[in-house]
């Protein structure tokens, strides 16, 4: 019958859920019986939006593209009792896609609007660093510490860089494997 039908909704109010699908109305029936769903969600730090695939039953996973566009206005009459001008806004899509997936940018975006979870990573970061011998401790042992206290990647990498903990490789040990490290200087930091 060459008919479409297209539904839009509101993510739902959860931040800390990074999976699209979660977040739409509290129900996964809305997104599991479509064939797509796609995701509009905001990218302030380069002041756009991000058009990601959410779920896509009819393509190939290499055709998972990212799509940023941003809002613009521009002159479209004027007002024949004031002369005033008539502006209206209009989508300016961005050339080329973006590497990154709906997660990812839902994470992103989660963390802009909730601070208290970076704060939250560096805490634990900072706990983890100074329990350890020489303020050390393996990258891996940290990344699965995050893991288990549901700390995303993204955000624990930030906490790395805002504590200006460094990575340093260890070359005397099998397989050179890297650590963190924090600054001796760290300000909350005790020595062991």
């Amino acid at each position: 019958m060459r008919i479409a039908i297209i539904t839009i909704m509101h993510f739902n109010k959860k931040v800390d859920i990074t999976n699209a699908l979660l977040r739409v109305s509290n129900s996964m029936a809305f997104v599991g019986l479509p064939r797509h769903a796609y995701s509009v969600i905001n990218d302030a730090e380069n002041h756009r939006k991000l058009f990601v695939r959410a779920k896509n039953n009819d393509a190939a996973e290499a055709d998972n593209k990212t799509l940023a566009f941003y809002f613009d206005t521009k002159e479209v009459g004027r007002d024949p009792d004031t002369d005033a001008e008539i502006r209206a806004p209009f989508i300016v899509w961005q050339a080329g896609y973006v590497d990154v997936t709906a997660t990812e940018a839902m994470q992103a975006a989660n963390e802009s609007k909730s601070p208290s979870e970076r704060n939250r990573a560096k805490e634990l970061l900072r706990d983890f660093l100074v329990a350890s011998p020489d303020r050390r401790a393996p990258q891996t042992e940290i990344e699965d510490y995050a893991k288990a206290e549901k700390i995303s990647d993204r955000t624990l990498r930030r906490a790395k860089a805002d504590l200006k903990i460094r990575a340093e490789k260890d070359r005397t040990a099998a397989g050179n494997p890297w650590y963190w490290v924090l600054p001796e200087d760290d300000p909350e930091g005790t020595s062991k």
